[in-house]
């Protein structure tokens, strides 16, 4: 049985002489390659000026933007092709050529596998699922279904790096960070063996949003600095809000802002972005101390005694810490500090019929300073004394209702009846008896739970023999 693997297919470069026309200018890059997966190709050379660009062209295939014509900057002297015609002839160009100065061209042509499917033309896909347009800075998931057919071999992703990093691989889905914006694809290829080898293949369009990288807070009166991931072609102009005033950086990717003297709350940094459309994105970020704390894990009505409670403080990203503190019947126990904070409150143990409260001060810090108090208070309310159930006592003094006989080990709990605290217990009992107890003679409750939670409950009389 073939091992299962993953292969991850970054557009490998597969060097090889392909030819040229023209001038000396050589494409190299893959001779033969699987419709619907990337590949990189090459010039042999830098020739041209700086900061001016070249065209490439293709045809039976598509650069990663989508588009069949791809203008860059003539320092950049690799394009990722996807071949898109299978078992057909592909071709790619490159021309050059600055102002009266001498012109350069390459072409290449390539052979373009079948799909392996056997249906002469992809008419099986895999079909990859994922979000169509992420912002820059999400960590998302593409998946595809690699149970259709029996004896899976193998899952080949590719994806463009420009655009995405890798954060983990599996058999049936892939796991990016989002770090540019603009238009990739994302491609797979699922292997079978049943028992020829059946390939099938699937792309997903995805184009990314811009989207504004910024601190998480800032403190009243401090300069901020963000920028928005670079581009060749794009036309960024950033803008001025009422919480935030733009100081430099214009037209550049990278922008200092600063933050509106006594602002307490969100500021806002915008800017309008020209790429693929015209996008106008915003960032908030907070400006001085945190806001008042959240809890979650608060009842709505009262606590039982001697119980621990989960608590944890609302999540937010303008803390850096939380400090928490108890008043009353119930103790924190160590949990987990820092920005995200869990803490267990234990409450006291009560008798019956008896009640307390507590109170709970939580504040959040950050370098700004600590933010308003919250204040939260429960009560904590213990049940009412066992029923005795009916049960008079005698006339007689002597008579003594004192034994328990049961044909299934229960757990026995003995209560003063006229304190109601609890000053006996013992578990796993088929026979009790007060007398044989070391308590002092008096008027008990004895309650019994068996295995299945029922609970019985007697009054009795303990005296001296």
């Amino acid at each position: 049985m073939l091992m299962k693997k993953i292969l991850l297919l970054f557009g490998t470069l597969l060097l090889s002489v392909l030819g040229f026309t023209q001038t000396s200018i050589i494409i190299t890059g893959e001779t033969n390659p699987n419709p619907n997966q990337t590949y990189t190709y090459r010039i042999n050379q830098f020739i041209g000026v700086s900061g001016t660009n070249a065209t490439w062209k293709v045809t039976n295939g598509k650069f990663l933007n989508g588009s069949t014509t791809l203008v860059q900057n003539v320092d950049n002297t690799s394009v990722d092709v996807i071949w898109t015609k299978a078992g057909g002839t592909g071709t790619l160009s490159y021309s050059y050529q600055n102002g009266s100065s001498a012109g350069y061209a390459g072409f290449t042509s390539v052979n373009i596998k079948g799909d392996g499917s056997g249906s002469g033309g992809g008419a099986i896909q895999a079909p990859i699922d994922g979000p169509n347009n992420p912002k820059v800075g999400d960590i998302v998931y593409y998946k595809t279904n690699i149970d259709r057919f029996v004896n899976y071999q193998e899952t080949r992703w590719a994806f463009s790096q420009e655009i995405f990093e890798l954060l983990e691989l599996k058999n049936d889905y892939i796991k990016l960070k989002v770090k540019s914006y603009g238009v990739a694809y994302i491609n797979v290829e699922v292997r079978y063996s049943i028992p020829e080898i059946l390939r099938i293949k699937g792309e997903k369009r995805v184009e990314i949003k811009p989207a504004i990288i910024s601190p998480i807070y800032a403190c009243d009166n401090e300069i901020v600095n963000c920028y928005i991931p670079h581009k060749d072609d794009a036309i960024i102009k950033w803008e001025s809000t009422p919480t935030m005033t733009l100081i430099s950086g214009q037209g550049t990717s990278t922008a200092t802002y600063a933050v509106k003297k006594g602002l307490n709350g969100y500021g806002t940094i915008k800017a309008e972005v020209s790429y693929l459309h015209v996008d106008v994105i915003e960032a908030q970020v907070w400006v001085g101390v945190p806001a008042k704390p959240k809890i979650e894990g608060l009842l709505i009505g009262d606590y039982k005694p001697n119980t621990d409670y989960l608590l944890a403080a609302e999540y937010k990203k303008d803390t850096d810490s939380f400090n928490w503190r108890v008043v009353g019947g119930a103790t924190l126990m160590p949990g987990i500090d820092g920005a995200y904070s869990q803490k267990i409150l234990r409450t006291d143990n009560l008798l019956p019929n008896r009640t307390t409260s507590f109170s709970i001060y939580l504040t959040a810090t950050n370098r700004c300073g600590t933010s308003p108090q919250l204040i939260e208070n429960g009560y904590v309310v213990a049940g009412d004394l066992p029923d005795p159930g009916g049960v008079e006592l005698a006339s007689d003094p002597k008579f003594v209702l004192q034994s328990v006989t049961a044909t299934a080990p229960v757990s026995v709990k003995v209560y003063s009846f006229n304190t109601g605290t609890m000053v006996y217990r013992e578990k796993n009992v088929t026979g009790f008896n007060i007398q044989n107890t070391t308590l002092k003679d008096g008027i008990y409750i004895v309650v019994t739970t068996d295995q299945n939670g029922e609970t019985k409950s007697e009054k009795v009389i303990k005296t001296g023999n």
